[in-house]
C-alpha cells in the first residue's frame, strides 16, 4: 500500500524539482539509460518471487539492501 503512496506523490516532486530547473536534460538521458535496467530488475523480482518462498525472498532482499547501505559509506 505504500508503494501506491509514492505512485501518486512522484509526479509531483518530480514536477516540483522541474520547476524549480533542477531537473533538467542530462537528468533525462540518465533516465532513459538507466530505465531498461529498471525494468530489467522488475521482471527478475517477479520471475524471482514466484520461484523462492516469500520469507527466503524477503531475506536476500534485507541481505541485498544491508550491502547497499554499506556501501554508502565509502
Amino acid at each position: 500500500m505504500i508503494s501506491l503512496y509514492w505512485c501518486i506523490l512522484n509526479p509531483f516532486i518530480i514536477i516540483g524539482y522541474f520547476f524549480k530547473t533542477s531537473i533538467d536534460i542530462r537528468h533525462l538521458k540518465l533516465f532513459l539509460l538507466f530505465f531498461p535496467a529498471v525494468i530489467l530488475g522488475y521482471l527478475l523480482g517477479n520471475f524471482t518471487i514466484d520461484k523462492i518462498s516469500q520469507k527466503k525472498f524477503e531475506c536476500v532482499t534485507h541481505i541485498i539492501l544491508i550491502i547497499i547501505g554499506f556501501t554508502l559509506f565509502f
